[in-house]
């Protein structure tokens, strides 16, 4: 993965919702977003591919339209 993932790359990359990629941001157990303004936030993907290796898991791939944000 090269690049930024937005929310809805971020969800569907993981399989999480929204409420639960941000549970887990805050135990400490998801890489952290990055605030780009009001109601835009995006992670660097490096830090999936980091995530996948660490949790020895490939999550499947779908697509997702929503556009949500936390942090």
């Amino acid at each position: 993965m090269n690049g930024i993932l937005k929310l809805p790359e971020v969800k569907a990359t993981v399989g999480l919702s929204t409420t639960r990629i941000c549970q887990k941001m805050r135990d400490g157990a998801f890489p952290l977003s990055r605030r780009l303004g009001p109601g835009s936030v995006d992670w660097l993907a490096s830090s999936f591919s980091d995530l996948r290796r660490a949790s020895g898991a490939d999550p499947p791939h779908r697509v997702c339209g929503a556009a949500e944000g936390c942090a």
